[in-house]
């Protein structure tokens, strides 16, 4: 099972990555509503992705 730790780990760095670019940019173009609102679309389904990832993560960390 030691692959699909890895692949998980990976999908769950790029989830957080996402997140963070889209906070940022939602902040960073806080003037123009139009790249605003597609990088709260990326925060929003990051945080959606990242947490489900993360719990099963964890989950397979402690279920190997």
């Amino acid at each position: 099972m030691g692959n699909s730790k890895v692949t998980s780990g990976i999908i769950t760095a790029v989830s957080v990555v996402v997140t963070v670019v889209g906070y940022w940019g939602a902040n960073r173009f806080a003037d123009d509503l139009v790249k605003q609102n597609l990088y709260s679309d990326m925060f929003g389904a990051g945080i959606v992705l990242s947490v489900a990832f993360v719990i099963n993560f964890i989950y397979e960390l402690f279920n190997d």
